[in-house]
């Protein structure tokens, strides 16, 4: 019941939008004024792109339980994927006054075997979150440096100068190999112990308290596919959150 009512909620809204726009531009007069044309094709645009994102995360889960999941991981640039990211999502914080900020650690190798499809898709979903949950003036920073087996994440992190919050002292997960590590860290509101539980699972979306104003609405599946794409690549998923300070959301890719 629950699924169907999100689903019925998301698609209502561009669908709506896509007829209201269609009726519209039934009339001669519209399709005379050359800026409200363009205008409706852009809502046209932006309506029918948010229905297509939503039925690709959808078949996106359905491949991941019937595990038909792939990714096509070949020797790619990740810095020049992140930089292409960061560069996109620059206007958005300029837009906001949250300031975006990279950490390199110069020590990755030029190419590291990943999906780059996949891995734009995990970048663009984290750093949608980080902005969706810091206030106004805040900061958000991508840290990607080079994790050596046996070595804790967040004090390698924080060696090299970079801003980082750790996990909490209970993590049980498995060592982890040479990797690369790719983390977003914010300076939003932080996430409690109790929510960190829940946060992979599917159509769980909490509700900024520092951004009311804005619509942020979504089906809750954006962490549930980038957890199923970087195990795909055979790495792992973490978050280090502290309330009222922000939260490091990261995930690696073995080497």
């Amino acid at each position: 019941n629950d699924f169907t009512s999100m689903m019925v909620h998301e698609l209502r809204s561009p669908l709506g939008n896509i007829k209201k726009i269609g009726e519209l531009m039934k009339s001669s007069k519209v399709l005379e004024d050359k800026e409200a044309t363009n205008e409706y094709v852009s809502m046209l645009y932006e309506s029918s792109s948010s229905m297509l994102n939503l039925v690709n995360d959808l078949l996106d889960v359905a491949k991941l339980e019937s595990g038909k999941f792939e990714v096509s991981k070949r020797p790619s640039n990740l810095n020049e994927l992140v930089l292409e990211r960061i560069k996109f999502y620059t206007t958005s914080g300029n837009e906001t006054g949250i300031t975006l900020k990279l950490f390199w650690d110069q020590k990755i190798s030029p190419e590291v075997p990943f999906d780059r499809d996949r891995l734009r898709q995990v970048m663009n979903n984290l750093l949608s979150n980080a902005f969706k949950y810091t206030p106004k003036g805040g900061t958000v920073s991508v840290e990607c440096f080079l994790h050596k087996a046996g070595a804790d994440l967040g004090q390698e992190a924080l060696a090299l100068g970079f801003p980082w919050i750790s996990e909490s002292a209970n993590r049980t997960s498995a060592p982890l190999p040479d990797s690369v590590v790719v983390g977003v860290t914010d300076t939003g509101e932080g996430v409690s112990q109790e929510n960190i539980d829940k946060l992979w699972n599917k159509f769980i979306q909490f509700v900024s308290t520092v951004r009311k104003g804005d619509d942020h609405k979504g089906t809750g599946l954006g962490l549930v596919i980038i957890k199923g794409i970087v195990e795909a690549h055979g790495g792992t998923v973490g978050l280090g959150s502290k309330i009222g300070k922000g939260s490091t959301f990261y995930f690696t890719l073995p080497l």
